[in-house]
C-alpha cells in the first residue's frame, strides 16, 4: 500500500507493535473509504485509478493519519458527506455491481443502486 510506504519510522517499529498496527489499520480505513468512493465498473463510470494508486494520493491520504488518534470510519463523501468536501460524489448513470467469487465457494457481491 502506498500510504504506508512512508510512514516515518514505521520500518523500524517491531511488526504488531500497538503503533505498527495502528498505522496499518488507519492506512486500511482510508484505502476503503477510497474503494467505497469509487466501486463501480470502469468501463461504465469513471474511475480515476492512475490517481487513486499514485504516490501524490498515497502522500495526502497518509498526511490524515493521525499518530495517536483512530478515525470513527472510512473517510469518504459517500459515507459522510460532509468530512470530505474534496472528494466528488461519484454515481453511476444507471446501477452496477462487482461479484466476486472464490474457488473454494466463498463470494463477495457489492452494489451501487444510485
Amino acid at each position: 500500500m502506498n500510504i504506508l510506504a512512508e510512514v516515518e519510522g514505521l520500518a523500524e517499529q517491531p511488526w504488531g507493535c500497538a503503533d505498527h498496527l495502528h498505522a496499518a489499520i488507519e492506512a486500511m480505513r482510508l484505502a476503503f473509504g477510497d474503494a467505497l468512493q469509487y466501486n463501480a465498473d470502469p468501463d461504465v463510470v469513471p474511475v480515476p485509478i492512475e490517481r487513486l494508486v499514485s504516490r501524490e494520493h498515497a502522500k495526502l491520504r497518509r498526511a490524515q493519519i493521525h499518530p495517536d488518534k483512530a478515525r470513527y470510519a472510512p473517510d469518504c463523501s459517500c459515507c459522510h458527506p460532509r468530512s470530505a468536501p474534496q472528494h466528488q460524489l461519484v454515481y453511476p448513470p444507471k446501477p452496477t455491481s462487482t461479484c466476486i467469487h472464490h474457488a473454494e465457494g466463498g463470494a463477495l457481491v457489492t452494489a451501487r443502486l444510485r
